[in-house]
Formats: C-alpha cells, sequence, structure tokens
C-alpha cells in the first residue's frame, strides 16, 4: 500500500502518516518498505511482515 493510500484511509495527514509508517518500519520492524518496485515509480509501497520475521 502507498503512503497516500494508508494516510486516506486513515484520515491523517501524509506528513504524519509518514512518521507513523517510519515508526513500523524502523523501530518496530513489522512493517516493510518497497521501493523501485512499480513502473512508473510512485513512491515506496509498504507491507505488512508475515509474524516470526
Amino acid at each position: 500500500m502507498y503512503l497516500q493510500d494508508i494516510a486516506r484511509h486513515s484520515g491523517r495527514e501524509p506528513e504524519e502518516t509518514r512518521l507513523l509508517v517510519h515508526d513500523l518500519v524502523a523501530a518496530f520492524r513489522v512493517t516493510s518498505e518497497l521501493q523501485g518496485v512499480e513502473d512508473p515509480d510512485l513512491g515506496p509501497r509498504y507491507e505488512v511482515k508475515p509474524r516470526g520475521q
């Protein structure tokens, strides 16, 4: 899911969403950030990691 989609679904501003998603990736490690996987590049895409990883 892309950042703008996460922001829209959560009802939060994109910058606030970016900070929250960063914590999910870096601090809690429950989400992965995928870059350069789409053509055209729409920015980073985020996926929830499977449990146990």
